[in-house]
């Protein structure tokens, strides 16, 4: 695997990128490079560093990216993925800080170890075809560092987001059914409708769900967690099994 240093992408390796002949790029930059509705489906992208893409309206079906760079810090610069098509694609150990994927499809996407603080999957749509809440959801979110991120609206229903920190993200009217969230820290999220039903909060550390706002129903819980979440509604509950009753 790519360790060396990235040096700019080639002219031929473009042009083979957009021929299609290309499958794998290792230790390249792509530097304001503009990749709008190109076809990277099944591309894999190895140690290398976008700054200030545009990958808007891409195809990026089962295309892997593994320890790549999506975000410069000064002068800052991000990535758009704006309605590109991620369905199936993997990010492995990337820095996805502040990339905006709004209205992406992206069933099936895999994001491990990844670092993606403030990034924007409003309108993100990870459902197969576009049947909305009602529609089958699949994406894997795994040991990804998180916070601030934005899924206003967002269907994740039976999707993963494991191990995840995702303080203050935000997470309006999303939908999380039967969604998995053990071991991940919720902590300040924004949470106004956002519905929870059957979802599997084990091990998940949060302080502001507010069993009265948000839809917890059938949701799994340790017995340490069903104390914070009846607190903000005054129930005084004694758990000293020594007192007796007359």
């Amino acid at each position: 695997m790519a360790d060396a240093k990235p040096t700019p992408v080639r002219t031929s390796e473009l042009r083979a990128l957009g021929e299609g002949t290309l499958d794998e790029v290792s230790a390249r930059v792509f530097n304001g490079t503009e990749l709008t509705a190109a076809d990277l489906n099944g591309v894999t992208f190895d140690g290398c560093d976008f700054i200030d893409v545009g990958f808007r309206r891409a195809e990026l079906t089962d295309a892997r990216f593994h320890r790549c760079s999506f975000f410069r810090a000064e002068p800052a610069a991000s990535c758009d993925f704006s309605f590109a098509n991620l369905r199936d694609a993997t990010f492995e150990r990337c820095d996805l800080t502040t990339a905006v994927m709004q209205n992406v499809r992206a069933f099936g996407l895999i994001m491990e170890g990844c670092v993606a603080g403030g990034i924007d999957f409003r309108g993100a749509d990870f459902t197969l075809g576009r049947a909305g809440a009602k529609g089958l959801a699949s994406a894997t979110f795994n040991g990804c560092n998180m916070p601030w991120a934005d899924f206003t609206g967002v269907t994740l229903s039976d999707c993963k987001l494991t191990g995840c920190r995702l303080m203050e993200a935000i997470f309006n009217q999303a939908t999380l059914a039967k969604a998995n969230l053990t071991g991940s820290d919720i902590c300040g999220i924004e949470a106004h409708g956002l519905t929870l039903v059957g979802a599997d909060l084990r091990g998940t550390t949060f302080n502001n769900l507010d069993v009265r706002a948000t839809d917890l129903t059938g949701a799994k819980v340790r017995p340490e967690q069903a104390l914070m979440l009846l607190t903000p509604l005054g129930i005084e509950i004694d758990v000293d099994d020594d007192i007796g009753l007359a």
